[in-house]
């Protein structure tokens, strides 16, 4: 199958479910062929495009439902300036060796994205290869797409993108050494270094879980994404997780954080007293909405 595949929803597993099956009926590998990065991040002016998963996070999903191999190209402007007959010669059906191609309904290729599935078609036939383009998938009559997705998280509607990806949001990063204010306060947090082509969710209080290296169950979490306006006046975004009822050092140890609900908007507070109030209150918040989750 051949596709960006940002954020693997459920459209993408249909793909990959059709694949899979094919591979299985023919007795060989079920393979997916993506991308380094956006298109749009190589024919723009080279400013990094935000994804749903970073690369590493992409290839590590597709590989765990069930696909034999990850073929990443990539994709730069020499990549972007071939043609569409080069693309599945030369790479699909002469380097891969594809025999059987599968891709989405809207699947565009080459140069200017001018050739589509029906294109894909009959260039595999030529060299005896058969193409199987499978229809968009709807949920209550909305198309299952990475936009859809996209447009969820920067809401703050992470029910919504849950049900469109099949699985909780998740944001992943090495924890890193803060100022320790939160522990001042009696709330010590880890801070989340994420990839900076990683999507950041809409800035607000959270209810998720975390997953901790080594440890089988995940641990019930509040977490906070946005500027720290109550301490900090440079206003970076930064992602902090309170991790309820745990102790230990998470210092340099990489973290998974799956959003279970949006809290609220971040508030900027008079003073510490305060915030630790508000804080102490999220936590209840967490708690009840982890236990009816």
């Amino acid at each position: 199958m051949i596709g960006f595949f940002d954020g693997v929803h459920l459209g993408h597993q249909a793909l990959l479910a059709a694949t899979r099956a094919a591979a299985d009926s023919a007795g060989c590998a079920a393979v997916a062929v993506t991308f380094d990065r956006p298109g749009r991040e190589v024919l723009g002016d080279g400013t990094l495009v935000p994804t749903i998963d970073t690369l590493d996070e992409r290839v590590e999903r597709l590989r765990s439902l069930g696909l034999d191999h990850v073929e990443v190209l990539t994709f730069d402007r020499e990549f972007a300036s071939r043609s569409g007959e080069w693309f599945v010669r030369e790479e699909l059906l002469g380097r891969l060796g594809a025999r059987h191609l599968v891709v989405g309904y809207d699947f565009r290729f080459g140069h200017r994205r001018a050739w589509d599935a029906a294109a894909l078609q009959a260039l595999a036939a030529e060299g005896g290869a058969s193409v199987e383009v499978v229809a968009p998938l709807r949920l209550d009559g909305e198309r299952v797409s990475s936009g859809a997705v996209r447009a969820a998280l920067l809401a703050g509607d992470v029910e919504q993108a849950t049900r469109l990806l099949g699985r909780a949001p998740q944001l992943r990063g090495p924890v890193a050494r803060g100022r320790r204010l939160g522990r001042q306060i009696g709330f010590p947090t880890a801070n989340v270094t994420l990839d900076p082509r990683k999507l950041v969710p809409r800035v607000g209080i959270y209810a998720a879980w975390t997953h901790v290296p080594g440890q089988a169950e995940p641990v019930a979490t509040a977490l906070s994404i946005g500027r720290r306006p109550t301490v900090d006046a440079a206003g970076a975004v930064t992602v902090e997780a309170f991790l309820l009822d745990w102790r230990g050092d998470l210092y340099e140890q990489t973290i998974s954080v799956d959003l279970v609900a949006f809290l609220r908007e971040e508030q900027r507070f008079p003073d510490l007293t305060s915030l630790q109030a508000q804080i102490a209150r999220d936590v209840a918040d967490v708690r009840s909405q982890l236990n009816h989750a």
